[in-house]
């Protein structure tokens, strides 16, 4: 299951409100800002920038991003805007299963801060 374009964040005032009121994530190379949603859906964002190396390392990694992110997303119990930035190289360069271990590093983190917050 893909991340299909209805479920992309595009605008950046959507970017920019993540960044202000979203909380941060730090993991492998990867930065993961997310907040609760007020559309009936998540809604994804992924960044690469040119210094994490060039347009086929990049779209590879966005690639791979929205095939692995919507199966770490459906243990979250509502809908959320998230963004994934990518900030070092050799993450976006990364295969599939160093990939899929940092992002489940993240989402300990998330779910960490989902129990504080609902206790």
């Amino acid at each position: 299951m893909s991340v299909g374009k209805k479920q992309r964040l595009c605008k950046t005032n959507d970017f920019q409100a993540l960044y202000q009121s979203g909380m941060k994530f730090y993991g492998n190379g990867l930065v993961f800002y997310c907040k609760p949603s007020v559309k009936m859906h998540h809604r994804i964002g992924i960044i690469a920038s040119r210094k994490v190396g060039g347009a086929v390392v990049r779209n590879t990694f966005k690639r791979r991003m929205r095939e692995l992110l919507p199966t770490f997303l459906a243990g979250f119990q509502k809908p959320y805007d998230c963004v994934l930035i990518a900030t070092q190289a050799q993450v976006a360069s990364a295969n599939f299963s160093i990939l899929q271990k940092s992002l489940k590093t993240i989402f300990e983190k998330v779910s960490h801060v989902q129990h504080e917050q609902a206790a």
